[in-house]
């Protein structure tokens, strides 16, 4: 595992491969980023990442990222959450402060999806998408269950907003609008059930 200075404690309990309850500094060229982790796509263009660092070089980092070592054993890490954050430091050539978690690719991936819905970064086709991706084309049996375990929300939560995707699915405008926010998950659930004029006449009473 690659070099790291303590730096700070942390009000965590899972299991690291540094001493618990510790972040590190590392050299934001030695983290990666890991399509293991990818569970959003944020706005990670040149511009926006430019405008970040510089906002980042000003006031400092909010908050540490999250890393895990890397899977093949060679010096270096991957980060689970906060990509744009590395992004940002590496375009600065600095250092980053960050959580280390030994983990396998589907807790790394709960991690990820966790931190980013704590952030209300998804929308609910995000969270659809994800879901679906989770579930497989085939759905097995008992599989808003697992699913619902692998990323730490409700079967509930799981299984509305896949339905109401796959309700909706074929409409370009309403997905978008959905996505965009102009359009509410309990809203988009009521149209999901219906199709043709009798939609249309819902979108308008809306």
């Amino acid at each position: 595992m690659p070099k790291a200075s303590f730096l700070a404690e942390e009000n965590q309990t899972a299991q690291t491969t540094l001493p618990p309850s510790f972040a590190v500094n590392i050299p934001a060229s030695e983290i990666e980023l890991d399509p293991v982790t990818h569970v959003r796509s944020g706005d990670e263009s040149k511009e926006s990442i430019a405008g970040f660092a510089a906002q980042l070089a000003a006031e400092g980092l909010a908050q540490p990222i999250l890393v895990r070592p890397r899977a093949d054993g060679q010096p270096g890490w991957r980060v689970i959450a906060g990509r744009r954050r590395l992004l940002a430091t590496q375009l600065n050539n600095g250092t980053i402060t960050a959580y280390v978690r030994d983990v396998d690719d589907e807790t790394a991936r709960r991690l990820a999806f966790a931190e980013n819905h704590r952030r209300k970064q998804f929308s609910p086709v995000d969270l659809a998408k994800l879901f679906l991706e989770s579930r497989g084309e085939k759905a097995p049996a008992n599989w808003s269950e697992r699913v619902s375990k692998q990323f730490g929300v409700s079967r509930a939560t799981v299984t509305e907003h896949v339905k109401m995707y796959e309700g909706i699915a074929d409409d370009a405008e309403l997905i978008a609008q959905v996505h965009g926010g102009a359009l509410a998950l309990d809203a988009a659930i009521l149209l999901s059930k219906t199709r043709g004029e009798e939609r249309t006449a819902q979108l308008q009473a809306a």
